[in-house]
């Protein structure tokens, strides 16, 4: 039952983060040695676990499943757990964003043209208050072309976890 939910909170922060998340600029930075234990924790939860333990004994008695494909299916749940973290941050964000506002950002690299295939056609990483962001800048910049090194201006609503980009200008 626990890992159901579990899975229910995935996917459900993997759909909030493809509804917010193109367009969601962070405040907030965590460095990557930080990352690490946030992987390893659900991993060690699940694997240590009596009842779950006792479970995949008794369902899969080859020492085979229960040592390389259960640790494995574990890694890649805790993985996604994590993932799933960015989309309830954004979902949450927009649940308190409140105020209307524009904001000045450095466009630092421009990604190039991908095709059709892909919902989004270029995406620009940008840097606000040291802090950089991937954006899909499509639906967002209204006239001419975002180049590396020039600034934008974001316009959209702010909260206290991030700023919700609903139009880009150039500068």
């Amino acid at each position: 039952m626990r890992l159901i939910l579990l899975l229910i909170l995935a996917v459900g922060g993997l759909l909030l983060d493809s509804v917010f998340g193109e367009q969601f600029l962070a405040v907030y930075s965590i460095p990557t040695a930080m990352l690490a234990p946030m992987l390893v924790a659900p991993s060690a939860l699940l694997m240590t676990s009596t009842r779950l333990r006792a479970q995949v004994r008794s369902r899969y008695p080859t020492a085979w499943v229960r040592w390389l494909v259960w640790p494995a299916f574990i890694l890649c749940f805790a993985g996604l757990l994590f993932i799933s973290g960015q989309g309830w941050v954004a979902g949450a964000s927009r649940l308190l964003a409140r105020k209307q506002s524009a904001v000045e950002l450095q466009v630092v690299s421009v990604g190039r043209y991908e095709s059709r295939r892909t919902l989004c056609l270029q995406r620009v990483e940008v840097e606000y208050m040291n802090v950089k962001s991937r954006l899909c800048a499509d639906p967002l910049l209204a006239q001419g072309e975002a180049l590396a090194g020039k600034r934008l201006l974001a316009v959209g609503v702010t909260s206290p976890l991030g700023l919700h980009i609903e139009a880009l200008r150039l500068q």
